[in-house]
């Protein structure tokens, strides 16, 4: 095994060039691009990381240029992942996105990756006609009265909300006397209720967080903001049924 430790020169690059180049110069390699504080692997490099490390594989709508099917691992779990790939000799690259450096780990003639992923289309065609846990994993998403946990890729910090249902009702205010009306009617105005305690992690279906995390699947990214409105990177890593 050989360890080339590089960086790019005098290019900048976007992300999506940055896989590209990658793509181009290191063909049958495993890519494990740090973004944040999350490492993503996209496309067939996915399906052999999600299959050795039985990782769950997801559509990446926060970024769908470097490719559909993805999967990921916070950057603490660097190290299991690179001695497991080094243990099954598969070519690798680890590459950060902020400055364009990158280790290659190159077992030149040994290299694994293409025996690897023909074994997984292989057993993958075998289990098509019965297994469909992935589809059923797959359509896992959040509803009102849901527990759910998002990951934080900026601070790596899990959250945890329970979606709370919110009910409306009409709260008198006073009179409103129209011209020829002696009486008068009530004025009513529309009041939420609900047990939404944010301290507690409950949320009202209707805040703003709720609306982003309802529908969405798991294992799918969300760009959020925090308290301070800076954009935050999440993924929903747990969905627990109401």
């Amino acid at each position: 095994m050989i360890i080339h430790r590089l960086k790019i020169e005098n290019v900048n690059y976007n992300l999506n060039d940055i896989r590209y180049y990658f793509l181009d110069n290191y063909p049958k390699t495993i890519h494990l691009f740090l973004i944040g504080n999350w490492y993503k692997i996209y496309n067939e490099e996915a399906e052999i990381i999600s299959n050795i490390f039985n990782y769950k594989l997801f559509d990446d709508s926060y970024s769908p240029y470097l490719g559909n099917v993805c999967c990921g691992f916070p950057k603490q779990a660097l190290l299991k992942i690179r001695d497991k790939l080094i243990e099954l000799k598969i070519n690798f690259n680890i590459v950060d996105t902020s400055d364009y450096t990158y280790e290659y780990y190159d077992f030149e003639h040994q290299n694994n990756y293409k025996n690897i992923y023909d074994s997984i289309e292989l057993n993958d065609n075998k289990k098509a006609s019965t297994d469909n846990s992935k589809i059923k994993t797959s359509n896992i998403y959040v509803e009102v009265g849901d527990t759910v946990s998002i990951y934080n890729t900026n601070t790596s910090e899990i959250e945890t909300y329970t979606i709370e249902p919110t009910y409306h009702t009409q709260i008198p205010i006073g009179f409103s006397v129209e011209r020829g009306n002696n009486f008068g009617t009530v004025a009513y105005k529309d009041e939420l209720l609900s047990n939404s305690d944010l301290q507690k992690g409950i949320i009202l279906s209707e805040s703003e967080l709720a609306k982003k995390l309802l529908g969405s699947y798991l294992n799918s990214t969300l760009l959020l903001f925090d308290d301070n409105l800076e954009s935050c990177i999440y993924e929903i890593i747990d969905i627990k049924k109401h």
